[in-house]
């Protein structure tokens, strides 16, 4: 008399099986993540496709990631953030500002020149921490944070990124001391404040470890 075995069944998601027929993902080098960002920000009507330029030589030869960012053209709270957040398209959605840009301010001071920032880390290594914590730990590290601008041009960049987490941009204040942030709000790319310092396994910090200008 033979046995029946009842196998259990395991429920796989759509986008479970689709993975199963895609290629291995490459990593891109250098050149090409250099290309593909300085091509995103012409598009995005925000750097000339020559302005990076002269950054080629110095791109990292060591596999650390980068963001090229263009200057910053006016004070954060001269900035028309309506028409910057409608830039940003993400699952068939545009970006939109819920901020009074009056009340925001950076805590560094402007920078007028193009930037590469090297050893970028977008936020995920800080997931689950108070932005307080994460502002703390990045200059204990002898790191920087992210301000607005940089923040919105890693999101120029890497738009794909807030499916993934959100990001508190910590050095920059909003009113009375709230850390803005970049995030879904309904699957609409955003950029908002809230009042509280919370932890959130959602939201994280990005920080940069060093910076060549232009």
């Amino acid at each position: 008399m033979s046995t029946q075995i009842t196998i259990p069944r395991t429920s796989f998601s759509s986008d479970d099986i689709n993975l199963l027929f895609l290629p291995p993902r490459r990593q891109l080098s250098a050149i090409e993540v250099f290309e593909t960002s300085r091509t995103r920000l012409a598009d995005a009507k925000l750097a000339p496709i020559n302005m990076f330029d002269g950054f080629v030589k110095h791109l990292p030869a060591d596999g650390l990631p980068f963001l090229l960012v263009p200057p910053q053209p006016k004070a954060v709270n001269q900035m028309d953030w309506n028409e910057l957040m409608a830039r940003i398209r993400l699952n068939g959605k545009v970006g939109r500002n819920y901020l009074s840009v009056s009340a925001l301010k950076d805590l560094d001071p402007m920078v007028s020149v193009p930037r590469m920032l090297v050893d970028i880390e977008d936020g995920r290594g800080r997931l689950n921490i108070k932005p307080s914590v994460s502002e703390a730990a990045i200059t204990a590290a002898g790191r920087f944070g992210y301000s607005v601008w940089t923040g919105y041009i890693h999101m120029v960049v890497f738009t794909e990124i807030l499916n993934h987490h959100y990001m508190d941009l910590v050095r920059a204040r909003y009113g009375s001391g709230n850390v803005p942030f970049l995030y879904l709000r309904g699957d609409v790319p955003a950029l908002v404040a809230y009042w509280y310092d919370n932890a959130n396994p959602k939201w994280g910090a990005p920080s940069f470890g060093s910076v060549v200008e232009g």
